[in-house]
């Protein structure tokens, strides 16, 4: 039978309901034997928040906060499907999976009963698990940090068509030894491209790529990744992507070791960017920066002695370079398509933000409007330094 291996890199995640406790103390006792009913699953079913799907060759990011638990995405398995989890966290983590799903929500949301895979993962640490899914449904991993509850996570997944045999494999492939993948001709160590491989001693053997090294220990040229793409990281040597001569892979290991990158083609500051915003725009690029609070807004009520803190007051945050807290020296951004803003009352809202405020490894695609002579950022992932 055919089988489909999903690799997933991940690096954090949480979940929903109101919890039992205060935002400075998570509870540290294994949840399982409190939220497993007899007959549902009350982690996965109350105390996750459904994040979206695990789409393969998408690199997803997020960070998870008070008062989520725990975060899940599900995804569409076939039967006998075996799914290889790689995962890096920010701090110690509880990982669940479950699956098949017994029914639907009336809001949509799938139901299960108790996990098919438990594990206690470590922080800034590479960990690997894997299961297999005995019935076609819908499954779902869970991730959430077990004793706090402020982490990111990165999220990359991939997948590919294994075999044991030519026989698992669709009319008119076969299942070859470079990675035991179904494929119409030999193909090189991408897996996604099918076309005869080309075997190589260096770089310069290659016309279009790099001289990269495959499942069985040979070399054979391998395709440069694209711009913005994932590159290095610790992860097994065929499976490792490079970026074209003119693009730097660029990661934050000072923030989590062993983290894969991004091709970019530099790690540049926001003065460096206006200054020349047309040799960066367009271009996916790095900031070692800062968050701060852009021009505020406040209500003006008057407010007495027993409501001293009765107006309404917020601001959008924006990227400044690690020396400045002036706006004017800040450039927007959206981080995966959202803004982030601070929003609250005017004694506490430069706590109620959707991210902390503060020193910030961000990557992503700067963009300049030469009319309006302003820059901006599509952040795609971020990191509190």
């Amino acid at each position: 039978m055919l089988k489909y291996l999903f690799l997933v890199t991940l690096v954090f995640s949480a979940a929903c309901a109101e919890p039992a406790s205060t935002p400075e103390i998570k509870s540290a006792a294994d949840p399982d034997a409190e939220f497993v009913g007899d007959k549902a699953d009350n982690l996965s079913n109350r105390w996750t928040t459904v994040v979206g799907e695990l789409t393969p060759n998408e690199m997803l990011s997020g960070e998870i906060d008070y008062p989520e638990w725990f975060h899940g995405y599900t995804l569409e398995l076939a039967a006998n499907t075996t799914v290889d989890l790689e995962i890096l966290t920010t701090a110690d983590s509880l990982l669940r999976v479950y699956g098949p799903s017994y029914r639907t929500a009336r809001d949509g949301r799938p139901l299960f009963r108790s996990s098919i895979l438990k594990g206690d993962l470590a922080g800034d640490e590479i960990e690997n698990s894997t299961f297999t899914s005995d019935e076609a449904g819908t499954y779902m991993v869970v991730l959430g940090p077990k004793f706090v509850w402020n982490a990111e996570y990165l999220i990359t997944a991939s997948t590919e068509q294994r075999c044991d045999t030519s026989a698992d494999c669709a009319a008119g492939q076969s299942c070859e030894h470079n990675g035991v993948y179904c494929i119409t001709a030999p193909c090189d160590v991408s897996y996604n491209v099918c076309k005869p491989s080309t075997a190589c001693t260096s770089d310069s053997d290659c016309v279009d790529g790099w001289c990269a090294p495959t499942e069985t220990g040979s070399t054979a040229c391998k395709a440069y990744v694209a711009e913005g793409e994932g590159c290095g990281g610790f992860r097994p040597a065929h499976l490792n992507q490079a970026c074209t001569p003119d693009m730097e892979c660029i990661a934050p290991y000072d923030i989590i070791a062993d983290i894969p990158g991004s091709c970019s083609i530099a790690e540049t500051s926001v003065a460096e960017l206006m200054a020349n915003p047309r040799t960066y725009a367009g271009h996916h690029v790095v900031v070692r920066g800062a968050f701060i609070l852009g021009l505020g807004y406040c209500t003006k009520r008057g407010c007495t002695e027993d409501n001293p803190c009765c107006n309404t007051c917020g601001g959008q945050i924006l990227l400044a370079d690690l020396d400045t807290d002036v706006p004017a020296n800040a450039i927007e951004f959206t981080d995966n398509g959202s803004t982030l803003n601070c929003a609250g009352n005017e004694c506490n809202f430069l706590e109620s933000c959707d991210s902390p405020l503060g020193n910030v490894w961000v990557s992503g695609w700067f963009d300049y409007d030469a009319a309006t002579q302003t820059g901006s950022m599509r952040i795609t992932r971020r990191y509190q330094r």
